[in-house]
Parts: C-alpha cells; sequence; structure tokens
C-alpha cells in the first residue's frame, strides 16, 4: 500500500488506489475516473461556496441583492428597528459633521412647512388667548372673579376657566387593561397641577375593579364608564389591551366620547401586537403620545368671532395715537421746514448743520450783527421756542447793503453825502470838503469787500485813467484755434479788475457803458472763414468776462476778420482780441460802426 502523507482532509490532491496484483494501475485510474463522474459536479459547486465565504466582496454582492427584500419583510419587527437604529443614528451624526447641507437640503421641504403651520398656530392661539385676556382684565364680571379668586384662594386664572369654559380636556391616561400599568400621559400646557401619573393609573384600575367585582355581573364585560370628582369629570373607554381615560373640565359633549373612541380605536390598530405582548417596557409605546395629544380638546362659552370689543377699542385706540402722532410730527416738521427756509432766505444768515432729535430741533450757523434776528423770525412761526436750540456765530457778510451800513457808521459821512458800492468800490456822491474825502479814503479800505473809494461824478476820471490800458490790451491767440495762448493770465487778471473798475463807476453814475470785444484774424484764409473765426475769438472772450465776474456792462463781440488793429504790422500779431470803451452821451447813443456780432 502507499504512505500516506499525514493530513489528507482539505488536501485538493487525489488519493492513490492500491495498484493491482498484476503489477499495473489500470484498475486504479478507473475507479479515479469513475470517481470524477459520480463525485465531479458537486465538488465544483463546494468549490464555488468556499470561494464565495471566501471572497468579501462576493459575499458583500450577495448579501446587498437579499437585504432590501428582507428589511421589507420584517419591518414591522421591533427588532429590527433596534437594531438598525444605532447605525443609523451614528450614519447621520458622521453626516452632519461632514457637511450639514446635505441634510439641510433635503429636510428643506418639509421645515419650510412644518415652521409655518406652527407660526399659524401659534399666532391664532396668542391672539385668542390675548382677546380673553382683555376680556375678562376689563370687563365688568372681572372684578367679581377676582373677588372670588380672594375668597376662595384660588388662581384669578382657574376662576376664568370655571366662568368661561363649556368643556375642555385636561388630561388623557392610557392604561394597560391586564397589568393596570400606565402606558402613556399627556397634559394640557397650561395646567398648573402636577398629579402622580401612575397613581392616577392604579386608582383607575382599582375602581374599575372594585365596581366590577361588586355590581357587574360575570362574564358581562361591564366597567365605570364615567367617574365625578369635584369640578371634573373622567370618561373611560375600553379596548380588548388598554383603557383611555380623560379627565375633563366642565360639560363636555357626546362628540368626544365618539372622538376618544376612535382615538382608542387608532391605537390598537396600529399597537394590537405590542399590547397584547406587553410585559412592563413602554418604549415602544411612545409613538401613542401623537394619538392622546388631539384628544386635548377645548370650548369656550363665548366663542370669539373676530377681535373682541375691548381689543377692537384698544386698537382703535392704538390707531389714533399713531395717526395723530403722525400728523403731529409731520406738522413740526413742515414748520421746521419753513423756518429753515426763511432763515435761508434772509441776508447775512447762513445755516450751517441741523438736527431734529426727540422732539427738540437745533440749528448752528452763521449770523452777521447788521441781519435780522433769528428768534423774530421764530417768533413769527408757530414753532415751540423753548424747543428750538440755535447757535450762531457772528461773522460779516460782503452784501452791498451791508457794507454801505458799515461805512457809514465808520466813514460818518456829511449829511448831504450818499455811499453806494458795487464790484469792490465805495463810491461817495454828494458835495463834501477835501480833508473829508481823504479820511474817508484811508478808512475805507479797512472795510472787508472794499478795494476802492472814490467820488461817484469822476466816472469820466475814471474812464481817462483805465481807458489806455484796456484799450491797448492784446489777448493772443494760435492759428487757427480760439483758445488764449499761454503766458497771459497775468494780464487777464488786470484786464478783468479794470473793467470791473469801471463797470463800478458807470454804475454809481447812472450812465450806460459799452464794451466792444474786437475779434481780429490773419490773412492766411479765406475772408469768411477770417471773419467766423474773428468773431468766435471775441465770443469766447466776451463769455469768459462774464463768467469771471464783469457785470453791469455791455459787452458787445465784434468779428473784423484780417484787419489788422492799430500799431501791429506782423501777420502773426493778428490773431488777437482787443477792446473799444464808448460812452454814449447823456443826449442819445454814440453811432456804431458796421459790424458782425451775435
Amino acid at each position: 500500500m502507499a504512505e500516506g502523507n499525514g493530513d489528507s482532509s482539505g488536501s485538493e490532491e487525489t488519493p492513490r488506489a492500491s495498484p493491482a496484483p498484476d503489477g499495473n494501475g489500470a484498475a486504479s485510474d478507473d475507479l479515479l475516473e469513475l470517481r470524477r463522474l459520480l463525485m465531479g459536479p458537486e465538488r465544483e459547486q463546494l468549490l464555488d461556496l468556499q470561494d464565495r465565504f471566501d471572497d468579501s466582496v462576493r459575499l458583500a454582492s450577495d448579501v446587498g441583492r437579499v437585504l432590501p427584500e428582507s428589511l421589507i419583510l420584517r419591518a414591522q419587527d421591533p427588532a429590527v428597528s433596534r437594531a438598525l437604529a444605532p447605525a443609523v443614528e451614528e450614519a447621520l451624526q458622521a453626516s452632519v459633521r461632514a457637511n450639514p447641507q446635505t441634510l439641510a437640503d433635503a429636510l428643506f421641504p418639509v421645515m419650510g412647512p412644518a415652521i409655518r403651520k406652527y407660526l399659524t398656530q401659534a399666532l391664532a392661539g396668542m391672539l385668542e388667548g390675548l382677546n380673553r385676556a382683555l376680556e375678562h382684565s376689563f370687563s365688568p364680571a372681572s372684578l367679581g372673579w377676582r373677588w372670588e379668586a380672594l375668597r376662595t384662594g384660588k388662581p384669578f386664572a382657574e376662576i376664568v376657566l370655571l366662568h368661561t369654559v363649556l368643556y375642555r380636556v385636561e388630561q388623557v391616561f392610557l392604561i394597560h387593561r391586564q397589568t393596570g400599568l400606565l402606558l402613556q400621559h399627556v397634559t394640557a400646557e397650561d395646567i398648573a397641577e402636577q398629579v402622580d401619573a401612575d397613581m392616577v393609573s392604579g386608582m383607575l384600575t382599582a375602581i374599575r375593579d372594585f365596581v366590577q367585582d361588586s355590581f357587574g355581573k360575570p362574564g358581562s364585560g361591564e366597567s365605570v364608564d364615567e367617574l365625578r370628582v369635584g369640578e371634573r369629570v373622567v370618561w373611560v373607554e375600553q379596548s380588548p389591551h388598554a383603557i383611555l381615560a380623560a379627565v375633563i373640565r366642565g360639560a363636555p359633549p357626546k362628540e368626544l366620547r365618539t372622538s376618544l373612541q376612535t382615538t382608542l380605536e387608532g391605537i390598537h390598530a396600529r399597537f394590537g401586537t405590542v399590547l397584547e405582548q406587553f410585559q412592563g417596557d413602554t418604549a415602544p409605546l411612545a409613538p401613542i403620545r401623537e394619538y392622546l395629544e388631539p384628544c386635548l380638546l377645548s370650548q369656550y362659552r363665548e366663542k370669539s368671532r373676530g377681535i373682541s370689543p375691548t381689543l377692537a377699542f384698544a386698537l382703535v385706540m392704538i390707531v389714533l395715537l399713531l395717526g395723530w402722532w403722525g400728523f403731529s410730527s409731520y406738522r413740526e416738521s413742515r414748520r421746521w421746514a419753513d423756518y429753515l427756509h426763511r432763515l435761508e432766505a434772509e441776508p447775512g444768515v447762513v445755516v450751517i448743520s441741523e438736527e431734529t432729535r426727540w422732539g427738540t430741533h437745533s440749528v448752528l450757523g452763521l449770523r452777521d450783527p447788521l441781519s435780522r434776528d433769528p428768534q423774530e423770525i421764530l417768533s413769527e412761526t408757530d414753532l415751540n421756542p423753548d424747543k428750538v436750540v440755535s447757535r450762531w456765530e457772528p461773522y460779516q457778510a460782503l452784501l452791498p447793503r451791508f457794507i454801505v451800513l458799515r461805512a457809514r457808521a465808520l466813514l460818518q459821512p456829511p449829511p448831504d453825502v450818499s455811499l453806494s458800492f458795487a464790484n469792490g468800490v465805495l463810491f461817495a456822491r454828494g458835495p463834501a470838503d477835501a480833508e473829508w474825502l481823504a479820511e474817508a479814503g484811508r478808512l475805507a479800505k479797512l472795510l472787508p469787500g472794499v478795494i476802492l473809494f472814490q467820488r461817484g461824478e469822476a466816472l469820466e476820471a475814471t474812464l481817462d485813467r483805465l481807458r489806455p490800458e484796456i484799450e491797448n490790451c492784446r489777448l493772443r491767440f494760435p492759428s487757427n484755434d480760439i483758445q488764449l495762448l499761454p503766458g497771459q493770465e497775468e494780464t487777464w487778471q488786470r484786464l478783468v479788475a479794470q473793467l470791473q473798475e469801471v463797470a463800478a463807476a458807470a454804475a454809481v453814475a447812472g450812465r450806460p457803458l459799452r464794451i466792444e470785444v474786437r475779434g481780429h484774424a490773419d490773412s492766411s484764409g479765406t475772408s469768411e472763414g477770417n471773419l467766423k473765426l474773428s468773431l468766435d475769438r471775441a465770443t469766447s472772450v466776451r463769455d469768459a468776462l462774464l463768467k469771471g465776474g464783469v457785470t453791469g456792462l455791455d459787452l458787445e463781440a465784434q468779428g473784423l476778420g484780417s484787419q489788422r488793429a492799430a500799431s501791429d504790422r506782423s501777420s502773426a500779431a493778428d490773431r488777437l482780441v482787443t477792446f473799444r470803451i464808448v460812452l454814449p452821451s447823456p443826449k442819445g447813443p454814440a453811432p456804431r460802426p458796421a459790424r458782425e456780432s451775435r
């Protein structure tokens, strides 16, 4: 015989058969072939099963295919829920820690309606409670109820409830019928009394057993349906495995008993098997609270229809007070705006800032001492002076009227001498001696805004002094352009000051004065083009003088084309603007030369 290898179990090698007596192995090969034919398929299946159990990927795939059907078949088994709960809770916690947004997005379609429903119910309950509180707080009957509360020592809310409620389910108990153990207990939110639910459950069970043993017929199944305890009544409904007891205040309607029966039937339909197999563990019966809480019903004697009269009166008063406050605030703001507008329109008064806070107005600004007193303006309005805080800093306004008043106070002119001011020049008109004129000329320059002091009759003297400089002034331009050449700023500023002085002298003398602004061009272009270019140059200079403050003069723009100005002989010198002063005679205007003007 062949020797064994010491361990043939689990070996995939085929053991050898004993050789035939004739020395050949033909018989052994035949046995091996026969065994392969008879046991080969089963052996292959066994090897495949072994591979499935050894390969974790294939095993997980096989379990995954049957797991959903298994959970569906065992969905009602509490053991499955208890087994899956830890894994599901841990998975949810891990998911929330990893990415809370995923769970928030999944709950978004549910959270929105739930929150809106809760807020709607909460606001409705709050409004109803506010209605009842206002009615019972301000009604004549509330005085008697408060006295009753003091006399009996009961809370005022309980007294109000006794007089206003038709019925109210305050507590609901669910008791196991066979053992008498408390399964679930719900209480209305505002019930202040705290009771031992287990003790109440035991008492109800004892009373039920006592009544049934003493007065019931054996096997009849009769039991206690109603108990009265002081101001409360206890309604009892039974099922094969549970007892539903509702503690009610007031006189409940018959429809409430039907509601209790329907609730008990629903509980028995869903949890009948759990109740039948109950051994003292109430954890699987926790969802029963969803059935018991809707039984906490109530109905009041005076059902509110909209807002109560007391609340409506209070709301109307609030609206009227708000309306009066809004109207008063608007009227006050309009008065304050009118006062500020009048201050801003007053000469010598400058408003810098203003503010209104808690009904008090404040204003900050500058005021010339010669201007009108702001308190006098305030007295002409309907504002309360006690609610207006004013702060005025002194300053000197450069208005002609104020400058003349300050000059009269400083210079003390003779009675026949009148003073006037225009464009920085203080003029004195009337007979005056040389001594006063010399002293006035020295003191006038001390006044803010006064640049020059002169007699009003000296218009011709002013023109004799300034005419040569003005008419010899040349403003030069680049070729084919209407913008001044750079470097003429000093010439321009001197020209503006001289024209302002001439305008002031003419205004005091009361005589019109015309300044001809003459534009020139060189001879390089056509006559029509040169004429237009020269007129555009004169127009631009005239507009710049008006913007620079030269007023009171008749500035007339003239285009002279390529006609050269006097004392200019070069072609480049033709690209300029010159000036000519025309003083019409008192009898009539001087004749004007032919020109192109705008």
